[in-house]
């Protein structure tokens, strides 16, 4: 119940997101195109998610989240 309410709030924040820059005229033909090419990564990664959800703990699947977390603030830090 909870991961479906996260998914849910994720969801729906990203689209208020994309409504304020649409609004602010951030959005550009770019940054379609950008999106485009993300699409299929993230659509993987929730394809990834659904099947390998269920076979890990609670416990273990916290830790396998923050362990991705903290490679993407290193990456973030290093760039």
């Amino acid at each position: 119940m909870t991961r479906a309410d996260l998914s849910l709030y994720l969801v729906l924040i990203s689209a208020a997101g994309l409504v304020m820059l649409a609004a602010m005229g951030v959005l550009t033909v770019a940054t379609g195109y950008t999106a485009l090419l993300l699409a299929p990564a993230f659509v993987l990664g929730v394809l990834a998610d659904t099947r390998l959800f269920s076979r890990f703990s609670d416990q273990r699947f916290r830790q396998l989240t923050m362990l991705l977390m903290c490679g993407v603030a290193l990456g973030v830090l290093l760039v």
